[in-house]
């Protein structure tokens, strides 16, 4: 005789599998990216944006764009099941298109900090229903912070890091206060020499003379800009500070350094080390 109450409970396993296999989706936010990837969904990933860069597979996938400057018809047109994109992506207008012609949007936060990864985690977890796999990969994240903590209190000074997201000439575009490289920093128990101002600001030489940082933090695609990392040390911004006459500039990958999501702890214990090797 047939347990009916078993029967039903395969036929739900069944379909709730099918229905996860199936789902097509495009990630939009490079943080958002890697999530899925933890979670084991790369097989369900349609397209990503141009911040996706993790892990090296996902560079063959199907690009929709830079995220903040998005169009609508390429994502129509994919016929995706679910849209995960990061609250800063846009245009407005786009995400109001997408929603207008029926997709399925799920908006992700993007807080610069350990609880925001936190929050991403789960959110994009329960979009995609695997709360519980959100929640061991929050359990691993934490133990290797818990790691990272305990390294932070052998530090008896820590560094003085000046962030600098793009160089020219004359001035240098630096993060204040209430940024990813803000919060990365403190991370890492070192100290943002900005403290006056938040977000990002163009300063001059002279202003970055006297913050006088023992360190600049930079990414690699800063320093493509510029060309090497010598031609960085010598720009008139830099030159005199104590991090260019030391020679003391850190460089790192900017999605790592930035992005804020599951690889948040070694993101600040690559820097930690650097700082403090």
């Amino acid at each position: 005789m047939i347990n009916i109450k078993m029967l039903t409970l395969y036929v739900l396993l069944v379909f709730t599998s099918n229905s996860q296999a199936s789902e097509r989706i495009v990630s939009i936010g490079g943080a958002i990216t890697e999530i899925l990837f933890e979670l084991g969904l790369q097989e369900n990933i349609i397209a990503v944006d141009t911040t996706s860069k993790y892990p090296e597979s996902v560079k063959a996938m199907r690009n929709v764009g830079y995220m903040r400057a998005l169009s609508a018809e390429p994502i129509i047109a994919l016929n995706p099941d679910l849209i995960l994109y990061q609250e800063d992506a846009g245009p407005y207008e786009t995400i109001e298109h997408l929603k207008a012609s029926g997709m399925n949007l799920v908006k992700i936060s993007n807080t610069p900090s350990v609880q925001g990864v936190k929050n991403k985690i789960i959110e994009v977890a329960d979009a995609v229903n695997k709360h519980d796999q959100g929640e061991l990969i929050i359990n691993e994240m934490e133990r290797k912070l818990s790691v990272l903590r305990d390294h932070a209190n052998d530090i008896s000074h820590p560094a003085r890091i000046m962030f600098v997201l793009s160089f020219d000439k004359g001035s240098a575009l630096v993060a204040g206060k209430e940024t990813g490289a803000d919060g990365i920093i403190s991370l890492a128990n070192g100290i943002n020499v900005i403290d006056h101002f938040s977000s990002y600001k163009p300063l001059g030489a002279e202003s970055v003379v006297k913050l006088a940082p023992d360190y600049v933090l930079t990414t690699h695609r800063a320093i493509a800009g510029v060309g090497t990392v010598d031609d960085v040390l010598n720009l008139p911004v830099m030159r005199l500070t104590p991090a260019a006459m030391n020679k003391q500039l850190i460089v790192m990958d900017g999605l790592l350094l930035l992005g804020f999501g599951p690889r948040i702890a070694l993101a600040a214990s690559d820097l930690q080390n650097a700082l403090h090797p």
